[in-house]
This record gives C-alpha cells, sequence and structure tokens, in this order.
C-alpha cells in the first residue's frame, strides 16, 4: 500500500492573523482601578494542493471450510490522490473588564470578568466567559502572599479547524477552572523570587491522536 503522506505533492499553506485592541484604565483613588480591554482578531487560512487519501483498494480474500482455517488476508488498501482548495477565516472577540482595590493597606483584591466570542463560517459561533478572582497580602515589606482562582478558555486555532488532513470544524473550545497559591520574595529592588503551586482541570482538551483529526477530550 501507498501511506497517504508519500509520493504526493506536498499543499501549499499559509495562516495569517490580525488584530486590533483598545485598552483604558479609571483610576478612583481609594476605591482602586477599573481596567477595560476590548480585543478583535482574524485568524486566516489558505491551502491548496493534491493530498493522496483517496482508498482506491481494500482487503478481500477467501477462506475454505471444514476447520482447515485456510484462506488469505487480501490486499491492503491502496490511496490515490485528489485536489482540494481551502480558504477560510474565523473571527475572536473579546471584552472585559478587572478591578483591582486594596481595601487595607497591606491586602489586595481584583475580580476580572469578559465575554468572548468565536464566529465561524456559515454565521456559527461559540460564546464563553471567563474570569479570575485573587487576593494578595503583604506579610512583610519584602514577601507578599497570594492567592488566585480563574476560569479561562481556549477557542480551537484556524488550523485545528480547518487544516486539510487533521482539521476538524466541529471542535469546541477549551475551558479550565483552576487555582494558583504561591508566594514572592523581594530580593532587592530589581530581583524577586516566586513559588506557586497551581492547578487546572481542562474540559473538552482539543488532542490529535496518531493520524487521526483533533478531537475535543472530555478532560
Amino acid at each position: 500500500s501507498v501511506p497517504a503522506n508519500l509520493n504526493t505533492p506536498k499543499p501549499s499553506s499559509s495562516t495569517t492573523v490580525t488584530g486590533s485592541s483598545a485598552l483604558g484604565r479609571l483610576d478612583f483613588q481609594r476605591f482602586g482601578w477599573l481596567r477595560m480591554a476590548i480585543n478583535q482578531r482574524r485568524e486566516s487560512f489558505d491551502s491548496n494542493g493534491v493530498i493522496r487519501d483517496v482508498p482506491v483498494g481494500g482487503s478481500g480474500g477467501s477462506g475454505g471450510g471444514g476447520g482447515r482455517g485456510g484462506g488469505s488476508t487480501g490486499r491492503p488498501p491502496t490511496f490515490d490522490v485528489r485536489a482540494f482548495d481551502v480558504d477560510e477565516h474565523v473571527d475572536v472577540y473579546s471584552t472585559g473588564a478587572e478591578w483591582e482595590v486594596h481595601p487595607l493597606t497591606r491586602l489586595g483584591t481584583v475580580l476580572g470578568v469578559a465575554a468572548n466570542v468565536q464566529q465561524r463560517p456559515g454565521g456559527d459561533s461559540e460564546t464563553a466567559p471567563t474570569w479570575l478572582a485573587g487576593l494578595s497580602y503583604d506579610a512583610t515589606d519584602d514577601v507578599r502572599l497570594h492567592a488566585s482562582a480563574s476560569r479561562k478558555i481556549r477557542f480551537p486555532s484556524i488550523d485545528q479547524l480547518f487544516n486539510t488532513s487533521s482539521g476538524n470544524s466541529e471542535l469546541r473550545a477549551e475551558r479550565a477552572n483552576g487555582v494558583d497559591v504561591g508566594v514572592d520574595y523581594r530580593l532587592d529592588a530589581a530581583s524577586t523570587v516566586a513559588v506557586s503551586v497551581f492547578s487546572t482541570h481542562a474540559h473538552d482538551f482539543i488532542e490529535r491522536l496518531s493520524g487521526l483529526p483533533f478531537e475535543n477530550q472530555d478532560s
């Protein structure tokens, strides 16, 4: 048999990402700071050429009866080539706000939320929220303790969605819930050592098993 990726002219592929963002901050003095952000990007994927992945043969055979176990396994499958031309794009938008305030001299808090949207060809879209909540405490002038919890997402990339040999246009966004606890130690004015312990639980994790398209794994 001829493997699907041999003796075939290599396809031509290119990915282009363009985007923009706007950031702003409001200072409420003793009531902290409010930061706001709007982001947009377009991911474009263009690929064309030929690929050898069209089955043109299969296994076949015959077997003898009478308990003798005779027979053959037949010929392995072979493949033919086909031409392809892929030109797709997706748009990703996010808007969010983060509020940071110090209710006490040594205690800091932060809370952030955002809405995220991926617009795909044909009008399909996926929307998912993200958030972050954290605390920090200055135990001494040089030691800061911190802890946070968050929900993050990662939309599938344009390549994972539409790559000719491995893409899957039905992919869902990855979702991850995490916690983080740590300590920062300031050595001097320009150097800090940080140690953290964290745990992340991901769902719909995007992974490609050998020879198969990308798929969402449960966790």
